[in-house]
């Protein structure tokens, strides 16, 4: 997992000052790593192993992983990212037809890993949560 940048906010009182730390909302919630990425792949399309694994790059929502010079799959950052992955696998097999152009086909499920990393994003907001409230 990556390391969590914390903003350092002052608070001043009349009597007091404190420093409370607060995550960087920019950062992810959770970062997959290639060995991550690689297990999650092989336990959930068995198929699929034993995977390679390459990473093609990450943004806001995202990491990108190509597996096997094959397959594009993307593993969510953030809880946001595991709904609109949702919506965008629902809407995609209906615009194919729709557009003059090519467009990615979900042949996976990738609900199974979403579910996956969704318990890592809400085991990692707990353990923030606590941390906050020591």
């Amino acid at each position: 997992m990556g390391k969590i940048i914390y903003s350092i906010l002052y608070i001043q009182t009349k009597h007091q000052r404190k420093v409370i730390t607060v995550p960087n909302t920019w950062d992810a919630e959770q970062i997959v790593s290639a060995p991550l990425a690689k297990t999650l792949t092989e336990t959930q399309f068995p198929e699929l192993a034993p995977a390679k694994i390459s990473l093609l790059g990450y943004g806001f929502d995202n990491t990108v992983y190509q597996v096997n010079d094959r397959f594009v799959f993307r593993f969510p950052r953030r809880e946001l990212a595991v709904g609109l992955l949702k919506t965008e696998n629902q809407l995609l097999p209906s615009l194919a037809s729709q557009l003059p152009l090519s467009i990615a086909e979900p042949i996976f499920s990738v609900s199974r890993i979403q579910q996956a990393i969704l318990g890592l994003l809400r085991a990692i907001t707990t353990c923030k949560e606590l941390r906050l409230r020591d």
